[in-house]
């Protein structure tokens, strides 16, 4: 059974999968989601969701009411979690809300893609084939549009714009009816609509057309004086001269016009569009966007995206497809909105248009208002398509809008267009970089089909180096296409070097560089000196506060800077308050930090950014070690940026998921700041620590420790090489984890610091523990606990115990684990240690499975669980799954085997060994596994 989800709006607003219907809820949410299903795939801003939901003026909390929607929303259309490595249905991202929609979902789309089809049959004089697509598109309306929902200004435009498209159509359909000689079957229709819509003047022609064609020409001049009383009445206006000569035909007794075009007057079908792409790919759901246009009184489409992204491609391509229904002529102009030349003057191109339009040299007035009016003058009795690309703003568009919903116009630009889209109810098109599939399929019509087929694991690599950005795509395949016995994996091997790769990408007058170049130079002064020293942060993502610290602002200050950054599509905002580059623009960025930002400038922007994130590194303490005061020796130059504060562990925990804070780490490797990378490294464990994958922590503290070799810092060489030797342990290698520890160890004790030289002495025992050394790891603890009681260290003889306990449950004792657990608790209650709870009730469960306790012991599984959870401890929570799944085996075998995919999730995630247990156990007739343990770590 087809398990697609599919939604319709051309009747009663629903949700459906399987031939089941959702319940939507209350009018809201519905309400809601009528709206993104008319904006599917395209970023709804939440300002707009405001205004369909309350009109001019919502409450305050509009912005959690509109969460809350989204999150019933989800509950309904999409329950659980999108598996790894999908999007979800309905994201939040660049700043709004996206709904994506995929081609069959939405019974408008294939309402509109029926018209196309009609459309493109008629103008390759199919007549009989354009009827049967126009019946279908008609067919899919079951009563009016957005039916059920509640009333509203916005909803109600709509309506109002969904019930236009539904007569357009039918005023086709009639046409090509009446083309084809069969009258009877839109008479009754077309009498219906006009009694509804008394003074659209094209209903009442073809009307008039019909009855004639039917023998009914009294019916039809009666018509025609319905149609002239309610102009005359509504208006002071007669019939338009088209109607009237149809009328006057009807009087003389000849025969009236019938063709699907009559009545359109037209002198000049000019054809400006230059050749389409080459080997265009991909692009489904945006194609179809633009094919709303003439839809509803849509006239204008916004093709917006960064530099190289395929707006002119997108836009050229649709063109061609759609030239059939604008038989009337297609117009093209660069604009040039972005050439270090000057812009294309409106008042010329206008000038330019009308002569093309058919209009002589002595009828072109003087002046760009009087050339706008009479250019919308020409186009109103007319069907013609307007392409501008490369618009600088909204203005330099403005005096080409079409005054007629006949025509069109689709115009690029690397800038948002807000105000086209506000103003003028263009609808927004933004094109990102390719997806993978996409991406090698442009890369197979550049090659071929057969050369990425020969490599395609360097196929998908090249397309991941040139970040699935068209241009980029397109440059490296002409350079490969040109040296036809060059292998893919070579020019992979040469993109693969970040300093070499936009020269790479770049092709005599045209490169990634280049075009970047032309957005960066028209950028306000704050916003390309922040681009630049955004090139410091290796990162993917910044918030404010972090841009702030690097431009030496106030956060609100950088905030509207990353604002205009996004409106020229440099970033993108990935998160509410984070905005994200590209990896191209990300190296660009780089390339000018280095270029044109002053040395002194660029050390001084790096030393405040790697402050703020120290500063606010060391607030986090008191969530993960309370009471323990900022480490000795840590100094740092405090930025004008106030730390980051957090109410609570669940606020610590949002921003390590939210930082790319390894980035953090080499920024200050590669700048030289040595003291800084260390430090960072060290305060940077609750992150790593069962949340990041274990070679991703060790690749951060080799960074530490070589850093910490470098300045001669013996602590921060314990430190490193404590915390090193627990990545490389979770990570599978003890042996490599005794190694770092012993060396941890004797450097505390070369140091007189009994407290640390104790602490690693705990690691060095879970290490040998990994390794089998049992009886070595007891006589460590022991060392490490008497010294511990001795200095009234609780945390640490907690520690202690809990490492026992764990030890105890490897040696057969459960009953002497579950004892280490609860002295553990009484060591320290109060949660001296982060992480600490969870792992004890791990334990704890573990000693009364082995106690043959299965109640007791799902009890505190299921507890561990939700601890771990709550603390984002991943590799703790796939753990306890992983015994509550061995637990419940037998009693429920469902609910272990959804506790084992769960773990096997997790597990996965942060590359922990654990999932070559769990694969063994998910696969067909796989037996369960020895307990698989963890030594714990502060």
């Amino acid at each position: 059974m087809d398990d697609t989800l599919r939604f319709t709006v051309l009747g009663r607003l629903a949700a459906r999968r399987a031939g089941r219907e959702f319940d939507l809820g209350a009018p809201g949410p519905r309400a809601l989601l009528g709206h993104l299903l008319l904006r599917a795939n395209v970023v709804v801003r939440p300002a707009e969701l405001f205004d369909v939901l309350w009109g001019p003026a919502p409450p305050a909390t509009a912005g959690n009411v509109v969460q809350a929607y989204v999150g019933r929303l989800r509950r309904v259309l999409e329950p659980g979690r999108a598996p790894r490595g999908t999007a979800r249905v309905l994201a939040f991202t660049d700043g709004g809300y996206l709904l994506r929609l995929a081609p069959g979902q939405l019974d408008l789309d294939e309402f509109h893609a029926d018209l196309a089809l009609g459309r493109g049959l008629l103008g390759g004089g199919d007549l009989p084939g354009a009827a049967d697509a126009f019946r279908r598109a008609l067919d899919r309306w079951t009563g009016p549009a957005l039916a059920g929902l509640p009333d509203g200004p916005q909803l109600g435009r709509e309506r109002a714009r969904l019930e236009e498209s539904r007569v357009q159509a039918f005023e086709e359909l009639a046409a090509v009816e009446l083309a084809l000689g069969r009258p009877a079957g839109v008479i009754a229709q077309l009498t219906e609509l006009t009694a509804g819509h008394p003074t659209r003047e094209r209903l009442c022609e073809l009307l008039m057309t019909a009855l004639c064609q039917a023998g009914r020409p009294a019916d039809a001049l009666t018509a025609y004086h319905g149609l002239r009383h309610s102009l005359v009445g509504l208006t002071g206006l007669d019939p338009g001269p088209a109607v009237q000569r149809l009328h006057q035909r009807i009087l003389t007794g000849a025969e009236p016009g019938a063709g699907p075009g009559a009545g359109s007057g037209r002198t000049t079908a000019p054809a400006q569009l230059p050749l389409g792409p080459v080997g265009f790919t991909g692009r489904v759901a945006e194609l179809a966007a633009v094919d709303r246009l003439g839809a509803g009184g849509l006239t204008v489409a916004a093709v917006t995206g960064p530099a190289g992204v395929g707006k002119s491609a997108l836009a050229l391509h649709w063109a061609r497809r759609a030239a059939g229904r604008y038989p009337d002529g297609q117009l093209f102009a660069d604009l040039r909105g972005f050439d270090e030349a000057a812009p294309v003057c409106p008042e010329q191109l206008l000038g330019e248009f009308l002569a093309g339009l058919g209009v002589p040299a002595d009828g072109i007035p003087a002046g760009g208002p009087a050339r706008a009016a009479l250019y919308r003058s020409v186009l109103a009795a007319r069907r013609v398509l307007v392409v501008l690309d490369n618009a600088r703003d909204s203005a330099q568009v403005r005096p080409f809008l079409p005054g007629t919903p006949s025509c069109a116009l689709v115009v690029t630009s690397r800038n948002r267009l807000d105000s086209l889209t506000v103003r003028e109810g263009a609808l927004p098109v933004r094109l990102g970089v390719l997806d993978a599939a996409e991406a090698e399929a442009l890369l197979a019509a550049g090659l071929g089909a057969d050369r990425v087929a020969a490599e395609p694991g360097a196929a998908r690599e090249l397309a991941v180096l040139c970040d699935g950005l068209p241009l980029a795509l397109r440059i490296a395949a002409c350079r490969l296409a040109e040296h036809p016995g060059r292998p893919i994996s070579a020019a992979v091997a040469e993109l693969d070097d970040e300093r070499r790769r936009l020269a790479a990408l770049s092709a005599e007058d045209i490169g990634v560089s280049a075009a970047l170049a032309l957005t960066y130079r028209a950028l306000p002064a704050g916003q390309a000196r922040l681009l630049r020293l955004l090139g410091l942060h290796r990162g993917a993502a910044v918030d404010a506060h972090a841009a702030a610290a690097l431009a030496g602002c106030a956060p609100a200050e950088a905030a509207g800077q990353l604002a205009g950054l996004a409106g020229t599509h440099l970033t993108s905002e990935s998160a509410p308050g984070r905005h994200a580059r590209h990896d191209l623009i990300r190296l660009y960025s780089r390339q000018l930090a280095e270029t044109e930002e002053p040395a002194a400038d660029r050390s001084a922007a790096a030393a405040r950014l790697l402050d703020y994130y120290l500063d606010t590194l060391v607030h986090t303490r008191p969530y993960w070690n309370p009471g323990t005061p900022a480490p000795p020796g840590l100094r740092v130059r405090f930025p004008p940026v106030r730390p980051r504060r957090f109410a609570d562990r669940a606020a610590m925990t949002a921003w390590f998921e939210e930082e790319d804070l390894t980035s953090a780490v080499e920024t200050a490797a590669a700048l030289g700041e040595h003291q800084r990378c260390w430090w960072l490294a060290r305060e940077l464990w609750p992150y790593y620590y069962g949340r990041r994958t274990h070679a991703e922590w060790a690749h951060a503290l080799r960074l530490g420790l070589a850093s910490a070799l470098a300045v001669g810092a013996e602590r921060g060489e314990m430190v490193m090489r404590a915390h090193l030797a627990t990545a490389l342990g979770l990570g599978g290698d003890p042996e490599a984890a005794v190694e770092q520890h012993t060396l941890a160890v004797a450097t505390a004790e070369r140091l007189g610091d009994r407290l640390s030289a104790a602490s690693m002495r705990v690691n060095l025992g879970a290490a040998h523990a990994l390794t089998g050394g049992l009886d070595l790891a007891v006589e460590h603890y022991r060392s490490a606990a008497a010294t511990a009681h001795a200095l009234g260290a609780g945390a640490l003889a907690a520690r202690c115990l809990a490492n026992m306990a764990e030890l105890a449950l490897r040696r057969g004792d459960p009953a002497a684990a579950l004892r280490h657990v609860d002295e553990a608790l009484a060591a320290a209650p109060s949660d001296a240690v982060w992480g600490q709870p969870a792992e004890l009730l791990l334990y704890r469960g573990q000693a009364h499975r082995g106690l043959g306790r299965p109640g007791e012991a799902a009890h505190a599984l299921r507890r561990a669980v939700a601890t771990a959870g709550a603390g984002g401890q991943r590799h703790t929570e796939a753990e306890a799954r992983f015994e509550l799944g061995s637990v419940l085996r037998d009693a429920d075998p469902e609910a272990a085997g959804a506790e084992w995919r769960a773990a096997r999730a997790l597990a996965a995630g942060i590359g922990s060994p654990l999932t070559v247990a769990l694969d063994a156990l998910l696969a067909p007739g796989g037996r369960p596994a020895p307990g698989f343990h963890d030594p714990g770590f502060d």
